[in-house]
């Protein structure tokens, strides 16, 4: 967001903005794993998120709201994977310091398990949306 935030012309205008995405929810089933080999990659996925993740984001993926751990459960999977790679590698450093810690023994295979695994969790029932998401002709 940081290339986008910084055009925002005042505190103001990045307030309303963060204001705004608070209050979005997340489509229904979006974004899960694909593959012919996804239950395998959810079971060892749920081995590295219960040893290395679980702490700080909770069991069921619901983060920590008060010490910024963001919800990861039914986050879309690529999304996960790219956040997770740009953690590990250096490129995104804007995390506390145990999340690169926990990040940088993990190989591509396994973001790929854990990121699988995370986008199978149930999004919290507060963050679903209640409504079908509709594509507007620019996002088809």
């Amino acid at each position: 967001m940081y290339p986008f935030a910084r055009k925002l012309p005042d505190a103001q205008a990045l307030a309303d903005v963060a204001g705004y995405i608070g209050t979005l929810c997340f489509p229904l089933d979006s974004g899960k794993y694909e593959g012919a080999d996804a239950a395998g990659h959810i079971a060892g996925g749920k081995l590295l998120y219960e040893n290395n993740c679980a702490r700080c984001h909770q069991p069921n993926g619901a983060g920590k709201k008060e010490a910024l751990y963001p919800v990861l459960a039914g986050q879309h999977f690529r999304y996960l994977l790219r956040q997770m790679t740009e953690i590990r590698d250096g490129k995104r450093v804007d995390v506390p310091a145990e999340m690169f810690e926990a990040l940088s023994m993990f190989s591509n295979a396994d973001l790929v398990l854990v990121s699988t695994y995370m986008a199978s969790l149930n999004t919290p029932e507060s963050l679903l949306c209640r409504t079908p998401v509709t594509k507007t002709k620019k996002q088809e």
